[in-house]
């Protein structure tokens, strides 16, 4: 065997298996006296990382879990790697390293629910390129599980795609948030989260026990939402300065937040 391969090869098998790069490797970078590339195609190879810092050979060296070729300035062209994720605020916080030796326009992410899921473009304007990149999926619900990968995109085109990586978010029940700022003047943010699709109803009283204002009432999907209430009853009118309770409902579910009006 080729003596350049046989030492990638045992490089390869003693990295650990639960770490991985993946790059694209331009047609023709593993030609040579063993023939084991070739053709005109882009070719897309995936790597462990390896285990010291690097592990040097007659005409080869791995770095950092990168495989380059002497005498090669750019064997790799676009890598992604060590894409994370956590769940955090009721959120999704994805974070991936990226080393480009040559342009990059930027990067997509795609999210796909349970295991079988179809994968869909999230973001709605590219990542820009940076050496750690980072993206915040608001959108996904707890208790469900999501696959994520991220793509590259090279004048105008979608390249290189990393490995998939899927998060089993643990399940919540429905909440009602504390207002922000409160106090307040001249309106505040509510926000509350539901865990599945439900008939909702989110209502303002005063110190009295009085109905000031109506702000949610019908069917809201599972998720996170925020609702505006401007200091101004259902006639319109402007309340007083004071205290006000914010009275969320969902089925048996009943939650009251305690809000400052100061004018």
């Amino acid at each position: 065997m080729n003596r350049k391969l046989l030492l990638f090869l045992c490089a390869l098998l003693a990295m650990p298996a639960d770490t991985y790069s993946q790059f694209r490797i331009p047609a023709g970078v593993f030609t040579g006296s063993g023939g084991a590339r070739g053709g005109s195609h882009y070719l897309y190879d995936s790597a462990g990382q390896a285990g010291a810092d690097h592990l040097t050979g007659a005409s080869n060296q791995i770095r950092l879990g990168f495989w380059y070729m002497a005498g090669l300035e750019s064997a790799v062209e676009v890598a992604i790697s060590a894409l994370a994720g956590r769940y955090r605020d009721d959120a999704v916080e994805l974070s991936w390293s990226a080393h480009f030796d040559s342009p990059v326009d930027g990067f997509n992410i795609y999210r796909a629910e349970d295991h079988r899921g179809v994968f869909e473009r999230i973001n709605s304007e590219l990542i820009l390129p940076a050496e750690t990149c980072a993206f915040i999926d608001r959108r996904a619900i707890p208790g469900r599980s999501y696959s994520y990968y991220i793509s590259a995109v090279a004048g105008g085109t979608e390249t290189v795609r990393s490995l998939t990586i899927t998060l089993e978010l643990p399940p919540k029940p429905a909440e009602l948030y504390q207002n922000y700022p409160n106090p307040f003047n001249p309106s505040t943010v509510i926000s509350f989260f539901m865990p599945e699709r439900a008939d909702v109803s989110l209502k303002i009283y005063d110190t009295e026990g009085r109905r000031v204002r109506t702000l949610v009432s019908g069917i809201r999907d599972a998720g996170r939402h925020s609702v505006k209430w401007n200091g101004s009853s259902d006639s319109g009118e402007s309340v007083s300065s004071g205290i006000y309770f914010c009275r969320f409902r969902s089925g048996r579910k009943e939650i009251t937040r305690k809000l400052v009006l100061m004018r």
